[in-house]
Formats: C-alpha cells, structure tokens, sequence
C-alpha cells in the first residue's frame, strides 16, 4: 500500500502560497487505442477539479515501426513544458528504455517542480501504481486450486515487467512448471494482438504438440482474440480450454464468454496520482510510492459463475458482542466497508439503507424509490465505462444480501425485501441500459464524424480550406473551442511559433494580431481549466501546435483528429514548396513522377484503414507518404546519399505493400558498404514502379520484387529483380524512350517518362561510366541491373552534395 514517507526539499514550500490560486500542471500520455488512457485521462482532470489545479495534457505517439519519432516528439513536448513554467507534471510512466532516459534527463534539468509517475515505479520519483504481479499470483492459484487446471499456458507481455518472473515462480511453486507452455514475446513476430494470438496458438499446438487447459493473456484484446480463434479450432471456452484477461474493458465484459480478467484502476490512478502531486506541490510532502489496489474479477472464461462473494468480501455475520439484530452500528460499519471499496463511485449507502429500514417500518416506498433515483442520476453522471456500471449492480446485491441476513428469520420481511430489491435491481439495470445505450449512439455518431472529417481533411492541400473544413465539422465532434499555431521556420522555436486558427465557444474568429502561443497557452489555461494539446509532425517534421478544450472524454478523438491534422497541414506546405520550386527543371521532372493515381489511392486506403481497422496503421501510412514525399524534394539538390535513396524507396513500398497487401512481396538488400556513397536523387524508384506496374498488376496471384546494392571495383551495381509477367524488347525500348509522348498523363505511362528522365540524367552526369541493362522473359520476370561510379561527394550546378 503506502511506502517510505518522503521529505521533499524545503524549497518546494513556496508552492504554498498558491493554495489560494488554481495550479497550473502539465500531463503527459501517450496515443492510446483502447480506454485506458482515457479512462486515466479522466481520473487526473476530476482529481484537478476536486483540488483546484488547471491541467495542459499532451499526448505523443509511440509508433513501434518507428522508434525515433517517439524520442523527437517527447523531447520537444518537455521543451514545451519547461518554458510554460508548470506547477507540476504527472506522467504516464509506461515508456520504452529510449524515452525513459529522455525524462529522466528532462527530471534533473527543471528540478524547480515535481514530477510524479502513473502506472510505473520509478526509482527517484514519486508514483502511483497498481501491483499487478500480486493480482496475477491470485489469478493462477485461483485457476490452478479451485479449477484444477495443471497446464497453464502463458503469453508474455510485449515489453518485459515483472508480471513474467510472478508466472515463473508461482506456476514452479504449485509444482506445473512447462516450459513449453512459456510464449516469449520474442518469438511472436506480430505487434497486433490478433496476429499475436494466431502465431501463440500454432506454437503451442501445431510446433510444440502442448496440450493446454487454461491460456493466460496480458491483455484484454489479445485474450478476446485468443477466445474467438479457439471457438474456430472447435473448443469451448470454457470447457476445453480457460481463457483469462488483464484489463477489464467493455468488449471483454459482454464477450461470450465473459473474460475472467484483472482490473486495473485506471481512473483511480489518474486521481489519485493528482492528488498526490499536489498534496507534493501545496505542502512539500507525499508519499514516495502509492499503491492503488485491484482485484481479479472471475467470470465465465475461467469457469466461474460470478456471484456477489468474487467481489466484495464482506463478513455480515461479524462475531461482535451485538445483539443479533440490525442496528445502527452494523449498517454504519457495512456502509464504510462499501464506501471503501467502492470510492471512485461517490454513493453514500448509509441513508439509502436507513431509508430503507424506515420504509419496511412504515411499509411504504415512495421516498425510498425517490431518492434511489436521484442518487442514480448523480453516479450516472460520473460512470465513465461499462465495468462501473457492473459495479453500481454488486452494490445494489450487496445491499440486498446485507439486509436478507438480518431479516433471514422473518418470512414476512424477506417477502418484502426481495420485492423491493427486485424492482431495485430492475430500475438500475434500465437506466444502464438507456444510459449504454446512449453512449454507443454517441460513440458511432462521433465516429462516424470523425472518419468523414478526416478523409476531407487528407485529401485537401490548401491551408485555408483546411481550416474551413475544420471549423465546419468540430460542432459535429462536440468540440467547442480549438486553436493551431504554426512555426515560422524550420527550427521549430516555440517563441516564433503563431495562432493561425482560432475556434472558440463554436465560432471561428478572425486573426486580428499577432499571438503567441507561449502567452496564449498562459492565457487559455487560467480561462478554461482544461487544455488537451497534441503536436501537429509527422516523423520529425513538426507543423505546429493543436489546441482543443475538452468536450468527449474519449481522449482518441482528439489524438486521431490530430494526425489528420497534421498529415494535412503537412501535405499543405510540401505542395506549396512543389509550387515555388516550379523553375527548377528537375523539381518540374520531380512533380510529373508523383501520380496522382498512386496518391489518391493511398489517401483513400488511409481512410478505409482508420475506419475498418479502428485506427490500425494509420501512423505508419501518414509516415511513409510524408517522408516520401521529403525525400522526393531532396531541399532541391540533385544527388542524395544512397542511404536516402534506401529510404526513399522503402517509404514507397511500404506504401504499394499497404495497397497490395498479400499480392506484393518486397526485399531491400543494399550492402551498408554503399550506403555513404552519393547518387542521383529518384534513380531506383521508376524502375521499381515500373516492376510493379508492369510486372506484378498483370499477375492474378501478386508476387515479388527485391532490390539490391554491391561494391564492385569502385563501382555500385543496383538490381531490381521482379517475377512478374516479363516483358519484350519492343516494350522495354517503349519504356525506355517513352515513345508515345501524347500519352504522357496516362498512369501507366508516368513511370516510362521517370525511366527516360533517369537515363537522361545518368548521361549528363556520368558521360560513359554508367550502364543500364534489362534482362526480362516473358513469363518470368525482369532484372533491372544499374551501375554508377562509386562518388563519396558531387557538386552540381551550384549544389553543395558533401558526405558529411
């Protein structure tokens, strides 16, 4: 529970004087796919309005396909936080090793606040955690002594923790102990957790022959999966084989079966982390390391049918020297326990059960029935998910089983008592169900919105029609105010970064002067309590600043909003830059390269893959595009070096493999040896579009295209290989010419005019010691075999291409 005491310097009692006014403290989360971070969210902004502090949460994106985004965008978040000149930071403190040490460093840098961690120890900062491990230790026991399962299979966790080591050594301790049962996540090639689940259930039966009653997941989609892929192989859950959870979501819940899982307090970390933190800031003291407790919840998954004693453990036949009769003290002592136990939900039973009592006296129900209603719409209010709205329920039979004890021997009574409990049970289990109900009407509306809004936001490069489009669809997404600053310069200096949007109390204002958004972010914390902001980058390429005041709770709406944002503002300005660069020959040979086919296509597969997949890959799509598109322009310099040129092309087929899926197959195979030497910008990718087009679209059944890079006697010999349709000579000299050049808008002519660009290119710069060769057969394939002088550095009109 609550650890070492810890004396916070003297220092910090200067905080004192601000009781009197609201704190001003950062948040700092992550783009979360599920409800916890919203869930948390909403813990730390009601723990803010309970104890008087005003909240700036920023969110980042850790995009696992891409680690150095995570690292650039905290880095500059912290920046951000430092010169606001906070109170306080709370953090969410699930970060990979590479972020840790940035906040670490960030920690030593502005001693002059405190920081304080949710969800993780760390060793020389405050926190508020869950101890999973110990409810995990519960959870295997439970299903190794009351089920009797002797063959547990486990599914480590994505990143390593404890909870590994707590499977270990409590499985050894109850003496069922396989290795094979072990599933490292080392050996899961997938991130997603429907692929995990696949690849976890053919190690176990189809490459280690196990044979498994029981299958431990940490988490709940991964578990829900698990479930659904084990129905198909023909098991019942859980009668063949148990299934259990971590988390305790909405679609784990309402499963069939019903996932026996762990809960994780997430609101209650959220708010108690906040109060801590500015129990930390007010009086220079806390407590170093809080605990917040858990519980496992059985269900059907495992086996149990869920009675009122698998949760709330309750003794109402307590061996005090009471008479045997229920008074005053029990029903005080029985409402405490349940307040206790029950915190977050803000119900006071102690009247309602009086009221009760006073009721059956006067065998009358009207003021009972009365003030239960008011009480429910106060807690509906403040029920954030489905797993409070279970609870609300244990209450109510906890109730109900509390007062049948004491009235066990009076037939009479507990007629009247299960009556009433009865009606209770349905007037709560209605107003649920409206109130469910509701939400999920909400939840698609804004989904739906937020999907529309997004696809005009993506396929518009214009930046005032992008705001436009904004400020028409934010009504319909409950947003009432939201504000972009955008940097001046490319450094990305907060000081010269300025408002060029401003939507406020559902209007769009015109920009009237100059704002700031330092001062501005000043301005908007004291008047709205509340600021979700998110940086508006892709990659490392930073737009700007969004600014939203809170409206849905769901914090997805604002994360996912805020990468249409940027992929558009960011699409915006790489058009303006196109436009400007116009005079530039090879920036004008450059744009006739970008088919627009290929671009349209992928701004609306970006738009089916949110809305089918719920997100799914949508930051490794917007990434891919946007720094295609930055290697393409090259700042307007001939060559590039050839591990751009790498780069480049597996941004594109990334891409094309986004759009192909199974039918596209790609290998890049440059020896790192080249990778310093200089090359002509946008030299292998006509030719890979061209295998693609003209190789692989012709094929029914897709196939394989893989590039390759050598050192061969001071020069560099590139091949792209294809197992496509082939091609004859007559077509390849077509390509190679671009014969017909009243076609040249024809998509599938476009790569033809990049082919012979190149070949131009390589005859200017090179003179005689390039080559270009083809070598294809009908049916079989074509090999593309480039080679160019081995060049460390290149100066071209002008240009400046050092290997530096």
């Amino acid at each position: 529970m609550l650890e070492s005491k810890r004396c916070i310097d003297k220092k910090m009692s200067k905080y004192q004087d601000q009781l009197k006014k609201p704190l001003k403290l950062g948040f700092l989360s992550i783009h979360g796919r599920d409800e916890c971070c919203s869930q948390m969210m909403k813990g730390v902004f009601e723990g803010a309005k309970a104890y008087n502090a005003n909240i700036i949460r920023f969110a980042y994106n850790t995009n696992e396909s891409d680690m150095r985004k995570a690292p650039f965008e905290l880095t500059k978040i912290l920046e951000l936080y430092s010169k606001l000149k906070l109170d306080g930071l709370i953090f969410l403190g699930w970060l990979p090793d590479t972020e840790e040490q940035v906040l670490q460093s960030f920690s030593k840098q502005t001693g002059h606040f405190p920081i304080l961690s949710l969800g993780k120890v760390y060793k020389n900062l405050p926190n508020v955690y869950m101890d999973g491990g110990k409810y995990l230790k519960e959870l295997l026991i439970h299903l190794s002594k009351v089920h009797g399962y002797r063959n547990i299979a486990f599914i480590s966790p994505l990143t390593y923790d404890d909870r590994i080591e707590i499977y270990m050594n409590t499985i050894k301790e109850l003496g069922i102990f396989k290795p094979d049962l072990y599933i490292d996540t080392d050996i899961l090639c997938a991130s997603d957790f429907e692929t995990r689940a696949e690849e976890a259930l053919n190690i176990l039966i189809n490459v280690r022959k196990q044979k498994f009653d029981a299958i431990v997941s940490m988490y709940n989609d991964e578990a829900l999966a698990l479930v659904h892929k084990l129905q198909k192989r023909g098991m019942s859950i859980p009668k063949d084989v148990a299934v259990t959870s971590y988390d305790d979501f909405e679609a784990g819940k309402f499963n069939s079966p019903s996932l026996t899982t762990i809960y994780y307090p997430y609101w209650e970390i959220g708010y108690t982390g906040c109060k801590k933190l500015i129990e930390l800031i007010t009086t220079g003291y806390t407590d170093f390391s809080t605990e917040v407790p858990a519980r496992v919840i059985y269900r059907d998954s495992c086996g149990c049918t869920k009675t009122f004693s698998d949760y709330f453990h309750y003794d109402v036949s307590d061996s005090n020297e009471l008479t045997g009769r229920l008074d005053k003290e029990r029903v005080e002592a029985f409402a405490l326990e349940l307040k206790k136990y029950y915190s977050y939900l803000h119900i006071d039973i102690k009247p309602l059960l009086n009221l009760l009592l006073e009721s059956y006296k006067e065998q009358a129900t009207e003021n009972f029935f009365i003030t239960l209603k008011q009480r429910l719409n106060n807690v509906m209010e403040r029920l954030l998910y489905p797993s409070n709205f279970e609870d609300l329920l244990n209450i109510i039979h906890s109730m109900r089983e509390f007062i049948l004890f004491w009235h066990s021997s009076d037939v009479n009574a507990l007629d009247w008592f299960q009556n009433i409990f009865y009606k209770v049970h349905t007037l709560v289990s209605e107003k649920l169900i409206l109130l469910m109900g509701q939400r999920e009407v909400i939840s698609n509306r804004l989904n739906q919105e937020l999907y529309a809004t997004g696809k005009l936001l993506i396929t518009t490069f214009d930046i005032p029609k992008v705001f436009d489009i904004l400020s028409a669809n934010l009504p319909k997404l409950d947003i009432s105010s939201c504000y972009i600053f955008l940097f001046n310069d490319e450094d990305y200096f907060y000081e010269n970064c300025t408002l060029a949007f401003e939507y406020s109390k559902k209007t769009k204002l015109d920009i009237i002067q100059t704002n700031f958004l330092l001062e501005y972010m000043d301005k908007l914390i004291i008047e709205k309590k509340y600021i979700l902001s998110q940086l508006l980058c892709i990659g490392e390429d930073l737009s700007g600043v969004v600014l939203f005041e809170l409206g849905p709770m769901d914090e997805r709406i604002y994360n996912l909003l805020s990468v249409y944002l940027s992929s558009a503002l960011n699409g915006s300005m790489l058009l303006d830059n196109l436009k400007m660069s116009k005079k530039d020959s090879e920036l004008n040979a450059l744009q006739a390269q970008i088919n627009p086919h290929f671009l349209y296509n992928t701004l609306e597969i970006l738009y089916w893959e949110a809305a089918v997949a719920e997100q799914k890959n949508i930051s490794e799509m917007l990434l891919n595009l946007s720094r295609l598109f930055r290697l393409m322009l090259n700042k307007g310099k001939s060559f590039t070096l050839i591990s751009r040129e790498k780069e480049l092309i597996q941004c594109y087929l990334n891409l094309q493999k986004m759009r192909f899926d199974a039918k596209l197959n790609f290998k890049v195979e440059l020896d790192n040896n080249i990778l310093n030497y200089m090359i002509p910008k946008l030299t292998l990718q006509p030719f890979i579009e061209n295998a693609i087009v003209h190789g692989l679209e012709g094929k029914t059944d897709g196939g394989n295209v893989k590039i390759t890079g050598k050192l061969i006697d001071k020069k560099i010999k590139f091949k792209i290989i294809d197992d496509g349709i082939g091609m004859s000579s007559e077509t390849i000299n077509k390509i190679i010419d671009n014969e017909d050049k009243s076609s040249i808008d024809k998509p599938s002519l476009l790569e033809g005019y990049a082919i012979k660009n190149v070949v131009e290119r390589m005859k200017f710069y090179f003179k005689n010691e390039y080559s270009l060769e083809f070598y294809s057969e009908i049916g079989k394939g074509t090999t593309v075999e480039i080679v160019i002088p081995a060049e460390e550095f290149r100066v071209v009109r002008g240009e400046h291409n050092f290997n530096v």
